[in-house]
């Protein structure tokens, strides 16, 4: 088995909108994680980095669903999607005739539509309760085969299309954004080549000192592996500097084999990395399969943010010429005596007969009012 991707708190789910964390207990699984996720932002997705190997159409996807005291219908889970493509994938969630029916939806950014909902009630609708999803995709497109199980339970088999417009392959986990509640919480996420049912996800935080620390920021007394608190850092600016912590023991029980370990940390942002237009970081010993999954959501981000500065650029020149025209058609309802609809359609003939926009017109005739009119001298 490969695992292609896994994780599970805020700082694994960069690209779209910023996700919200709960670190009460009653959200997550004590022992295996140390919070719960969500995305509470409308009609919008969080998603984690790109898979290191690639894009697929065929993965499994598991995760933990932890309920709270507010439940709803058509309420979409956690799923797949593509990080290029922005909002859209593939979800599980709460069908639209039953909370507590789970279902299967598609997503194109705009429309969500249910694909298939079980016939039972696996979703449980009690605070505090919880249920562990796996999604099984294969031959993502035109002729797909999608499993559901609800707590290792197959709920939901679905043979057919689940092509999304913009969506050729998948290779990130999305959240969909709900805003104002229901509320359903996150965690221990695993996308892998083969069947995820048996698997789960343990972070090991550290909560002790180790042999040695020679960082220079901060001491063994700021870790709080419980508590996710970016505010109090260990650092170093020097390279080779080592710091050794010990990590949380692992649950009481018997465990198999450990298909995949991740190394993540929690990296203090500036604000002045933020200003300079810093689009990501890459951190020592960078692994090569991770280089271009971060390339890609890099040149990615800056495409979103160069987009958004072309559009507001496009409309400031707008508003100016706007405000151009405007003071045009004052000048000639003041001086010829035209109504406003006259004055606009003569700016916009001159406009059309010598081949220039109307800002260019309206900047012209405001330069000649502002000359006053021309005497000739002998």
């Amino acid at each position: 088995m490969t695992i292609l991707w896994c994780g599970g708190e805020d700082i694994d789910f960069p690209n779209g909108q910023t996700v919200a964390i709960q670190t009460s207990s009653t959200y997550f699984r004590s022992g295996y994680a140390r919070c719960g996720i969500q995305d509470n932002n409308t009609n919008s997705s969080s998603r984690s980095l790109s898979f290191s190997g690639g894009a697929v159409t065929s993965a499994w996807l598991h995760y933990q669903v932890f309920v709270t005291s507010s439940f709803g219908v058509s309420h979409p889970f956690p799923g797949l999607g593509l990080n290029s493509a922005g909002n859209g994938g593939i979800f599980v969630g709460t069908a639209s005739s039953n909370a507590a029916k789970c279902a299967l939806f598609k997503w194109d950014g705009a429309t969500l539509t249910q694909l298939a909902a079980e016939t039972g009630t696996s979703i449980p609708v009690t605070n505090g309760s919880s249920v562990q999803i796996d999604l099984q995709i294969t031959n993502y497109g035109a002729s797909s085969t999608v499993n559901v199980y609800c707590h290792n339970v197959l709920v939901i088999t679905f043979s057919g299309s689940t092509t999304i417009a913009g969506i050729a392959n998948l290779d990130c986990v999305a959240l969909y954004g709900f805003s104002g509640g229901p509320y359903y919480w996150f965690s221990e996420f695993i996308v892998g080549d083969s069947d995820t049912r048996n698997f789960s996800l343990l972070t090991m935080a550290p909560n002790a000192a180790g042999d040695t620390n020679n960082w220079t920021t901060g001491t063994y007394a700021n870790i709080n592996p419980i508590t996710i608190n970016d505010a109090s850092v260990i650092a170093v600016n020097t390279t080779g500097q080592d710091f050794q912590a010990n990590l949380i023991d692992l649950p009481a029980g018997s465990f198999g084999n450990v298909q995949a370990v991740k190394a993540a940390v929690r990296s203090e942002i500036t604000a002045g990395a933020v200003e300079a237009g810093v689009l990501g970081f890459l951190v020592k010993p960078l692994r090569p399969e991770e280089l271009a999954p971060a390339l890609d959501v890099a040149v990615s981000r800056f495409r979103e943010i160069e987009a958004v500065r072309k559009e507001n650029e496009a409309l400031k020149q707008k508003l100016e010429s706007r405000k151009l025209v405007d003071r045009a058609k004052g000048i000639l309802m003041t001086r010829m005596g035209m109504t406003e609809p006259e004055a606009f359609r003569r700016i916009q003939k001159t406009a059309m007969d010598t081949r220039k926009t109307m800002a260019e017109v309206a900047q012209a005739l405001l330069l000649t009012n502002t000359m006053g009119p021309l005497r000739t001298t002998r």
